[in-house]
């Protein structure tokens, strides 16, 4: 009779992960992130642990991706734990065929509520190198360590769990052409544990990520509808930079300021605003700018020449810089972005997170905008003002 269960129980988990694959697999026909099919498949090393980020169902993973790819349903490139490589599967069109004669839509998918707190580590490894697909590169990379649950850890797996409650019934839909997959809306929070320190700790990062909305260009967010309505996309103004001038003790500039305004550089405000986060991130000096960074400023910015501007503009910002503040920064950041939610998610408006502001329903935004405020106030006992954004693309 036990024997029975237990090939009752392992059928089911069998089951329960080739479900858990075809469902990925439609989502990547149907609403393909950035147009690219191809799914990431962490595969478990053969005796490797168990942690908190694991699902026992995929326990025989490998043999269940095998199977499919001798069925014609996927394609499948083999990872490598030697260089790096992760493994890499995507539909063929067979499964595509089928997907078509069954008429699945993205509402016959439902997304489970996954670990919801994630603790993360930069360790130096082997990774896939996005410049030239199919090789790999050695960097610091992110992955996920594990932990034991603490009075603390419950509390923050319970504030977001009221979120995703919140957001797992609320109507939030996408009007644009695009294909967007719009059931992704379990949120997690992801926390840093810096290099070096074995204990866990969840006072660094600490931003939410997983809402399809996050991932949408600027220009369509005024496709995103909430109640029916179009959004109004709420803003913490210099939300990064006013934070660490308080934990800096320096005073807060006026509402209208402009941190990012630096002159020279007008027109170039998210180019200010990447290398002022880079400043904030530094630990100490540091001889260039990001890649990425200086492709968003003028030629001749160098890392040197902003810090000089900054400080001959905002002195008390630029006193703020290369001091290794970034991580903390953004978990304060990011417990004025979830208690805010919380606190309009108790008043029936429902709250879209970004990483420094927060969209709702348009007819709600001036309620909005005052509840955001009153409990950055209360987290940081200062006033840190909310401005109301303009939707690219939108009529004025």
């Amino acid at each position: 009779m036990r024997s029975r269960q237990q090939r009752s129980d392992a059928a089911q988990r069998q089951f329960a992960m080739l479900d858990a694959v075809v469902a990925n697999l439609t989502c990547a026909c149907l609403a393909p992130p950035q147009g690219d099919s191809r799914l990431a498949v962490f595969l478990r090393v053969q005796g490797q642990a168990q942690t908190r980020y694991s699902r026992k169902i995929f326990r025989n993973l490998s043999e269940a991706l095998t199977a499919l790819q001798k069925a014609g349903w996927i394609g499948l490139q083999p990872g490598s734990k030697k260089t790096g490589l992760t493994t890499i599967i995507f539909p063929l069109e067979s499964f595509q065929e089928r997907l078509r004669a069954a008429g699945a839509t993205l509402d016959d998918i439902e997304q489970e509520e996954p670990e919801t707190i994630i603790l993360t580590r930069k360790e130096w490894g082997f990774a896939d190198n996005p410049t030239m697909p199919g090789s790999t590169r050695w960097e610091r990379r992110s992955t996920q360590s594990d932990y034991r649950d603490t009075g603390k850890t419950k509390k923050l797996r319970a504030e977001v769990a009221r979120i995703n409650r919140h957001l797992r019934t609320a109507d939030i839909r996408f009007t644009g052409d695009e294909p967007v997959d719009t059931s992704k809306r379990v949120l997690r929070r992801y926390f840093t544990q810096p290099l070096g320190d074995n204990k866990p700790r969840f006072d660094l990062g600490g931003r939410l990520f997983g809402g399809w909305w996050q991932s949408l260009k600027r220009h369509q967010r005024r496709f995103i509808r909430i109640d029916g309505e179009p959004i109004a996309d709420l803003d913490f103004k210099s939300l990064f930079p006013r934070l660490a001038l308080l934990g800096m003790g320096h005073p807060q500039p006026e509402d209208g300021i402009d941190l990012y305004a630096v002159p020279g550089l007008e027109g170039h405000r998210d180019g200010v605003k990447a290398a002022v986060a880079t400043l904030l991130f530094n630990d100490g000096p540091k001889r260039g700018l990001p890649a990425e960074v200086a492709a968003k400023l003028p030629a001749g910015w160098s890392i040197r020449r902003i810090r000089d501007t900054i400080h001959d503009h905002h002195p008390s910002l630029a006193d703020c810089f290369e001091r290794g503040l970034g991580l903390h920064l953004m978990w304060k950041e990011s417990c004025i972005l979830v208690y805010a939610a919380l606190a309009l998610n108790e008043r029936g408006i429902t709250a879209l997170g970004m990483h420094d502001g927060i969209m709702v329903a348009a007819s709600r935004a001036d309620e909005a905008i005052a509840i955001m405020e009153k409990t950055a106030e209360l987290h940081v006992l200062a006033r840190l003002p909310v401005v109301r954004k303009e939707l690219k693309g939108e009529e004025t």
